[in-house]
């Protein structure tokens, strides 16, 4: 393998020279830069990273992260995610911080967002709004110099970097398959979705639509509304719906709130239950799937959302120089029933 030695020798210039250049450091002309530049791809060298890394101790990366996760425990793993990619390159200049919102309303995500900035993040993670109010500040903080990715629900119309999450719309096709693989019967369905300001809710909610429509899936939404990821709102709906209507024999939960939904079969339909599909491996989810009032729940690794996308954005900034394209990082899909948790 070359070295920056060997390079220098067949560059002609010292090996301090060499490393300005691959480094992308300042005080090489031009001329001089490409000639090593090309002699180094030639060669087939490749920076090691170790190098990078011990080179970005001195200039510290700190990584503003926003979460609508008050009253949604869903992101407890996603922060795990964070701790695990900052613990691997804190030794390297690697902080962060999160900023916890509740909800779904604009001008709080843009208030939180321009938090983040005041307190001198040089990048950003958010979960947030699909919105062109939003679509414009993350715009704007990418032309000043401000990385900016998406984690858990992606912007795609966006300058984002990247996006690391699930892929939504199969996520709501799976949840379509598995109901037409139950039952083949009519469905009276009690349709919840999250927020239908989040890019990927209305996803799920498209995919889960379009292969019910595909497949011919004979269907009624008798009902339908958002739960906002709120636990009390999820139950007051879900009562108020199977209350009003005895004929829903299932219920699509596109977000958060399973404690709610689950609390509100168990009071009222308890002994005629409807087959409730529902997301994530959160503890109330499973305790509903344990006592055979949820019947599956599609997940999407929260963990390696908030692994990837801070590692990812580490990388971007401290080892590539912003130089790299970094890649979207889509999480496996996986269900679980009461047999397999």
């Amino acid at each position: 393998m070359a070295t920056i030695k060997d390079i220098a020798e067949q560059a002609g210039v010292s090996r301090g020279t060499v490393d300005r250049v691959l480094h992308n450091r300042p005080g090489v002309n031009k001329e001089v830069s490409l000639k090593v530049k090309t002699i180094a791809k030639d060669m087939g060298y490749k920076t090691n990273r170790a190098g990078r890394l011990l080179a970005a101790k001195k200039k510290p990366l700190k990584v503003g992260c926003l979460l609508p996760d008050i009253g949604n425990n869903f992101f407890e793993s996603i922060i795990k995610g964070f701790e695990k990619a900052y613990d691997e390159n804190k030794d390297f200049g690697l902080t962060y911080i999160i900023l916890h919102i509740k909800g779904f309303e604009v001008l709080s995500h843009l208030k939180e967002i321009d938090n983040l900035v005041k307190q001198n993040c040089d990048a950003l993670l958010l979960t947030t709004i699909d919105h062109p109010l939003i679509i414009k500040k993350i715009n704007a903080l990418i032309d000043s110099g401000i990385s900016v990715a998406c984690v858990n629900t992606d912007i795609p119309k966006s300058k984002r970097l990247f996006y690391v999450g699930a892929d939504y719309f199969k996520s709501g096709q799976t949840c379509a398959g598995i109901l037409n693989l139950m039952t083949k019967t009519k469905r009276e369905i009690l349709l919840l979705n999250g927020s239908y300001k989040m890019f990927g809710h209305n996803e799920r909610l498209k995919g889960f639509i379009d292969t019910l429509d595909r497949n011919n899936t004979d269907y009624h939404i008798v009902e339908k509304d958002e739960t906002l990821d709120d636990i009390e709102r999820a139950y007051l709906i879900t009562k108020k719906a199977l209350i009003k209507y005895p004929e829903i024999n299932t219920i699509y939960l596109g977000a958060g709130g399973s404690d709610g939904v689950g609390k509100a079969v168990l009071e009222e339909r308890a002994d005629n239950k409807p087959i409730v599909l529902c997301f994530d491996k959160v503890k109330e989810t499973m305790h509903y799937i344990n006592i055979g009032i949820v019947d599956a729940t599609v997940t999407q690794a929260p963990f390696n959302q908030g692994y990837f996308s801070l590692k990812y954005i580490f990388e971007y900034e401290m080892i590539y120089n912003k130089k790299k394209k970094i890649d979207d990082y889509i999480c496996p899909t996986h269900i679980y029933i009461k047999e397999n948790l």
